[in-house]
């Protein structure tokens, strides 16, 4: 299964327009504020250091141990436009829709 992560924060207006742009690209997402203990322990163990970022990821269950590996694909850093959005996603199989 391929998912997305959208590192976001308080007070980042990039932020807010890559939600837009992410939203108009057709993908849905899973939004990681880095503002909260939750939110900056993933963004430590992704090593994104920078707001905006788009990780697309593989996700895979794994029924012994009832958790979801991830793997990450593709990293978008920063502020982009729906077309480079859509590009990063065909790149690694997305399609519209998919969460």
């Amino acid at each position: 299964m391929i998912s997305s992560l959208l590192f976001t924060g308080p007070n980042c207006n990039a932020c807010g327009t890559m939600k837009k742009n992410v939203g108009e690209a057709g993908l849905t997402y899973f939004e990681v504020n880095i503002s909260t203990p939750e939110g900056s322990k993933l963004a430590q163990e992704y090593h994104v250091m920078t707001i905006p970022t788009l990780l697309l990821c593989d996700l895979i269950s794994d029924s012994t141990m009832g958790n979801m590996k991830v793997t990450p694909l593709k990293s978008l850093v920063g502020s982009y436009p729906v077309l480079s959005i859509k590009q990063a996603m065909n790149e690694v199989g997305f399609k519209e829709g998919q969460a």
